[in-house]
């Protein structure tokens, strides 16, 4: 599903974003009730939820909505159309929270184990569907023939839905040769402590590098050592980057 609708992008001059929150908010969820009534999947049919994540709030809103949306005391037939009844849910306090009484009792068994990575790392954009999923995979709740239901969105904006049947495997693509290859509980137990004022120092570094060419970084790298991470060495006068790993 695609919608014209400025919500979040990246000016050419700035290292941050331009937002519009409840835009971003409201098209997110249309665009999640368009493509959820364009699949046909039935609820019960499916065993886990995983969403796109800019917080984990929205991704609470977003289940609620797949749940109300076969309760006729919260949704109309004719929803998603362009009435203002239909607008009005995509913002409304009350909706959401009826809505979402209504999802709590399926929210932590199908969608929490998928919430792993992007409540403790935040956004990754591209990769956030895909952080939730490899979150599931690492709950080790995953099990051969259940339904996976997925949903991808990018401001601007276009999403889309599908579903994944898991298959397990003996080969090295098998459900817990990922989760060993993975780590992921391991690694996040691994992350480094750090005070505000250091985090605000390295996003004032970034701000200074944006847009620059024939430069090399200048944050410290002593926390890498010896972790074996890829991290930025130079940009030549081309704005070609040069990786090494530590």
């Amino acid at each position: 599903w695609v919608l014209d609708v400025w919500d979040f992008y990246k000016p050419t001059h700035s290292e941050y974003a331009t937002v519009d929150g409840k835009l971003s908010q409201a098209a997110y969820l249309e665009s999640l009730d368009r493509c959820w009534s364009r699949l046909g999947a039935g609820l019960d049919a499916l065993d886990f939820f995983c969403f796109h994540a800019p917080y984990n709030k929205l991704v609470l809103k977003a289940f609620s909505r797949l749940v109300a949306s076969r309760d006729p005391d919260l949704w109309r037939p004719e929803w998603p159309d362009d009435s203002p009844e239909y607008r009005a849910s995509l913002v409304s306090k009350e909706f959401d929270l009826a809505a979402r009484a209504a999802a709590a009792p399926r929210y932590e068994t199908a969608v929490a184990p998928s919430t792993l990575i992007p409540k403790n790392i935040g956004n990754t954009y591209t990769a956030s569907l895909f952080c939730g999923l490899l979150s599931l995979v690492a709950s080790r709740k995953l099990a051969d023939g259940h339904r996976l239901f997925l949903y991808s969105y990018g401001s601007g904006s276009v999403a889309s839905a599908y579903v994944l049947r898991c298959r397990d495997v003996s080969h090295r693509f098998s459900l817990q040769a990922i989760i060993d290859t993975a780590q992921v509980p391991a690694r996040l137990d691994q992350r480094l402590p750090h005070d505000a004022a250091t985090f605000a120092d390295a996003c004032l570094l970034r701000e200074q590098a944006y847009g620059r060419a024939a430069y090399r970084p200048v944050g410290r790298t002593a926390p890498l050592d010896h972790s074996g991470v890829f991290y930025l060495d130079n940009i030549d006068a081309n704005h070609i980057r040069s990786y090494r790993r530590a």
